[in-house]
This record gives C-alpha cells, structure tokens and sequence, in this order.
C-alpha cells in the first residue's frame, strides 16, 4: 500500500513539535506557540488513517494496535524507567526509583512517567483507538439506515464528536476554576479519571476530524496557490488570537486558560501545517520530515530520554552534576541550548528502530546459516 506522502510530513511537522516543546522552544515562538495546537495536530494526523466502511474482528484490531505501540511502549517503560532509571538512582540522581506496580502502570499511561513522560499519550491513543474501530464503527452502520446516506451520518457524527470536545473543555475549566497553574497538580490527584475521560473526549473530536477530512480532501480544489492562501489566513487570524487572548493549553491534564480558544488555536494549526506539507510534498525538505513522519512513534517514545543522553554527556564533562539533573526535563541553559536537545532527542529515536532492526536481520541471518549448517551436516 503507497503510503501519504502529505500525511507523513504532516506527522514529521506533528513529532517535531512535540519534541520542540518538551525541549522548550515555547520560550521563543512567538504567534504560533507548540503548546496550543501539537496534541490536537497528532490526533487529527491519526485519524487521517482511520475508515468506517468495514468492521474488523475485535482480537485482530487489538493484537494489531498492541504490536504496534502499546508493546513498543511497555519495552521502553521497563528499559527506561526501571533498569536505567533505578540504577542511575543508586548513583545519586534525584529522581526515579519507583517499582513495578499496577498503580505505577495505570499513572504512567493516564498521566506519563519519568522519561516515559509523553505515554499519556499512548494510553489515550489506545481508548480512541479502540472506540472508533470496535464501537464508533459499529454504531455508525446502524445510524446510516436511521440517517439518510453514509455522508449525511458521517457529519452527523463530526458535528456531535466537535461538540463533545468543546464541551470537555467547558468541563476541564470548570473542574481547575481559579486554581493557580503551580497548584493544578492536587485536582489532577483527586481526579485522575475524570480529567482521563475529559481528554479521551477532546482528542476523539481531532481523530475523527482527520478521518472525515481524508475522506472528502478529494474535493478541496487542488490548485498551488490555495493552501499558501488558506494558511496565510489562518495565521492572521492566529496572531489576532495570540495577541488578545491566552493560547498555551496542557491536553495531558485537559488544563486550558478559557474555553473558547483551545479548539480555535487547534484548529489553525492544523489547518497551517497541512498547508505546509502539501506545498513541501516532492522536495527535498518534504523527503526528510516524512521520514521523520514514519518513525514518528520511535521518537515519541524514545526522545525524552534522548533528551537524558545530552546531560549524561554534559555530566561527564563536568559541566553540571548528576544530582542537578531534577527532572525528565532538565535542560542546562534552556534558552541557548534547546536545538541541541531536539538534534538528541530525534537523532537518538531515529537511531533506535536502525539498531533494532540491524539486530533483527542479523539474528535472521545467524539463524538462516546455523539451520542451513545443520541441513548440510545430517546430510
């Protein structure tokens, strides 16, 4: 199957964001802050791929989600957060230590870990994931004898999903009230779930968004100058926004500065970034961030700690101490050094799924020779 060379370098753009945000690039973006349209941007790219006009066997659509992010997930959880983590620990870093417990898990994948501090991410991404392709699905092809025509329930569905995550924003800004932005964390403690319901419902607007937008971009005009035009719009109207209301929201504990702009801000940045990758689609430029677009989980897993590997350095020459290190997002000299942490951050993911692999096909080849030696000697 060929794959989306736009919807690769959409999610190239979408990982690179994520990355630039946790390196604290925020600190100079200026109109277009990552923190108020990365999350919504990675759930919309995902729904891009998602299909309501078959229903698949419930185990199959599990074990295939399982294999593909949720395993990959719980590797690097253990090499991370309790091999490396809990031996650097013994050595005198601050943080880190904890064992392996169901309530552990359950924290890790509601609301992150230590270098598994994006996974809130995944276990977001697997409900969603689940819902629409055993129970959206499912309900869908009972709606289209109830509505006149497949297309006419598809918006059906679009408008009461937008609705619904507009609604949790309502809801998550009600919940924190006047609660300071330092002390946000004692709600999230007493409201685990509920702040997990409220973020399944907001990223399930953007995933379905993505899948009704694949669906009919067919009948955008296709004309050259168009997305340069819509996007250039777009970013008008963003600067207006940023320049008279707060935009920087966390969708990891659903804490947003009002309702009305969370989904506003989303919105154009996805619309100015799919702009973008159309117009790079072909070139050189559009070449590389769909690479980056097709290891996107590798990097979303694996760059905090690629992240760690850039301090571990500066500790060994002696620019900082271990015990300085106080968090998964430690940065030494944050304003002047944030593109050296993304370079670590993406260079480190990349580098992972090519030694995995070298290892794999090496295995294979170990194995191919020793049953091909075998066969020759009982011969």
């Amino acid at each position: 199957m060929q794959r989306d060379e736009v919807a690769d370098i959409l999610r190239g753009l979408g990982i690179i964001a994520v990355v630039a945000g946790h390196a604290g690039t925020d600190i100079g973006i200026k109109v277009l802050p990552v923190y108020s349209y990365h999350m919504p941007l990675f759930f919309f790219v995902s729904g891009l791929f998602y299909r309501d006009d078959r229903i698949f066997p419930i185990l199959p659509t599990f074990s295939r989600l399982a294999s593909r992010l949720l395993l990959p997930a719980l590797f690097a959880l253990v090499a991370y957060d309790f091999v490396i983590l809990r031996v650097l620990h013994r050595f005198g870093l601050p943080f880190g230590g904890a064992s392996i417990t169901p309530k552990f898990l359950e924290g890790t994948f509601l609301f992150g870990g230590e270098f598994s501090a994006a996974y809130w991410f995944v276990g977001t991404y697997l409900f969603i994931y689940l819902y629409f392709h055993i129970i959206h699905v499912r309900l869908h092809h009972c709606m289209i004898g109830l509505i006149s025509g497949a297309t006419t329930t598809r918006l059906f569905w679009g408008a009461l999903y937008l609705t619904a995550a507009a609604i949790s924003v309502y809801l998550s800004v009600r919940l924190y009230g006047d609660v300071q932005e330092e002390n946000r964390h004692f709600v999230v403690a007493q409201n685990w779930h509920y702040i997990a319901a409220l973020r399944f419902v907001f990223g399930a607007g953007f995933y379905y968004l993505g899948s009704l937008f694949a669906r009919y971009k067919d009948d955008i005009p296709r004309k050259a100058l168009i997305p340069i035009f819509i996007a250039g719009v777009a970013f008008v109207v963003e600067a207006f926004i940023f320049n008279n209301f707060s935009v920087f929201f966390s969708m990891q504990i659903m804490s947003f500065p009002n309702v009305y702009t969370p989904i506003a801000t989303s919105l154009i940045g996805i619309i100015i970034f799919y702009a973008i990758s159309t117009a790079l689609a072909g070139g050189i430029a559009g070449k590389i961030l769909s690479s980056i677009g097709r290891h996107s989980n590798a990097i979303f897993l694996n760059h905090i700690f690629g992240f760690f590997l850039f301090n571990l350095l500066l500790v060994f020459a002696g620019v900082v101490n271990l015990v300085d290190i106080t968090s998964p997002y430690y940065r030494f000299r944050e304003y002047d050094t944030y593109s050296i942490y993304i370079i670590f951050g993406v260079g480190f993911s990349l580098a992972i799924p090519l030694i995995l692999n070298g290892l794999t096909g090496k295995f294979k080849r170990s194995s191919t020779s020793s049953a091909y030696s075998h066969k020759v000697e009982t011969r």
